[in-house]
């Protein structure tokens, strides 16, 4: 008996380690294009991968995509079905600090593409002067083109009040 369970499980070991040598297995590569490096791994034919994640130093990560030229964007939710390198797609985020006005949202973009179209914050008892490229408010900037992510801030001039466009109350 104790021989047809070791005969068994011999058989059985031999099985599982077939099955496992049958299963195809793909190298996914990551080419991150200066950003902080991704290690190769290996997927099983018919598995998903997993998004990695990666940085890069003052850039905004927007994606992973198939190809070299970045068209075509890696869809995660479909197998693996052969070798492949994924390439990591890079942009640069603009940031608005407002400097007690309303919000406004970030644009995110690409790096040296000219971000024209600037928001126009308020703020109660004060005139926005324009946007400028550091805190000290020396450089306006009408037109922002953006090499890496960056932040630009707000100016502010106090409302003045003509005393004659006023209705005075008696």
């Amino acid at each position: 008996m104790k021989k047809k369970i070791i005969g068994f499980l011999a058989v059985c070991f031999v099985a599982v380690l077939f099955l496992v040598s049958c299963t195809k297995k793909y190298t996914v590569e990551f080419d991150v294009d200066g950003g902080y490096v991704v290690e190769s791994v290996q997927v099983t034919e018919g598995e998903l991968l997993t998004a990695p994640t990666t940085t890069k130093d003052k850039m905004t990560f927007l994606g992973w995509y198939a190809d070299i030229d970045l068209i075509e964007e890696f869809d995660f939710t479909k197998p693996v079905t052969g070798n492949i390198t994924l390439y990591a797609k890079w942009g640069v985020t603009l940031s608005f600090d407002s400097k007690g006005g309303t919000a406004a949202q970030a644009i995110v973009g690409e790096a040296l593409k000219p971000v024209e179209k600037l928001p126009t914050p308020t703020r109660e008892g004060y005139v926005f002067a324009g946007w400028y490229k550091e805190e000290a408010l020396t450089n306006e900037q009408t037109v922002v083109l953006p090499a890496t992510n960056a932040t630009v801030y707000a100016k502010w001039e106090k409302a003045v009040v003509d005393p004659k466009s006023v209705d005075m109350l008696e």
